[in-house]
């Protein structure tokens, strides 16, 4: 069984853990503000390269009036040009957060995780603040991925163990 480090992340001032399952934290009175996608193309991991911060999963803020799977989709052919295949977006737990001051300070917030098999790659919509994408070996993803502490290792790793159980 994996276990989920708490991190205190100070350049983005906050403290950040995952919580694996489709059930929302408790202790999280805030709505959703935005979604991760560890999406997969054959055995690879895609990577969007996202300018000022380097290659991370397709993620981003949702909009009004969308769901989360719709942001979802949304965001990963923003930052990828990468269209999810039918039927495999599967939501496999929380990014959740809380900041360490400022207005926000100690409220819980959680981000669902999705996991999803990209079909096929369209061209970068006019406007992405990605630069484009890669794919990467699940043994390389360490060596790419913008941020690597206990936290992304541990949740890289339940991703990869969920989309086993799909594929």
């Amino acid at each position: 069984m994996t276990s989920f480090p708490k991190l205190i992340r100070p350049t983005w001032n906050q403290e950040c853990s995952f919580a694996p399952g489709c059930v929302w934290p408790s202790d999280c009175a805030a709505p959703p503000p935005a979604v991760l996608v560890v999406a997969f193309h054959g055995e690879s991991l895609v990577l969007a390269n996202i300018r000022g911060r380097g290659y991370t999963v397709p993620s981003g803020h949702i909009e009004s009036g969308e769901t989360p799977e719709q942001t979802a989709v949304r965001e990963t052919y923003e930052e990828t040009g990468g269209r999810i295949a039918p039927q495999t977006l599967r939501h496999i737990g929380f990014h959740t957060f809380s900041d360490l001051s400022g207005p926000r300070e100690g409220i819980l917030r959680a981000c669902p995780v999705y996991v999803a098999d990209i079909a096929y790659f369209d061209p970068l919509p006019v406007g992405s603040e990605s630069d484009g994408y890669i794919l990467v070996a699940p043994a390389d993803i360490s060596n790419r991925y913008f941020i690597w502490d206990d936290l992304t290792a541990s949740f890289f790793e339940h991703a990869l163990s969920e989309r086993a159980v799909i594929a």
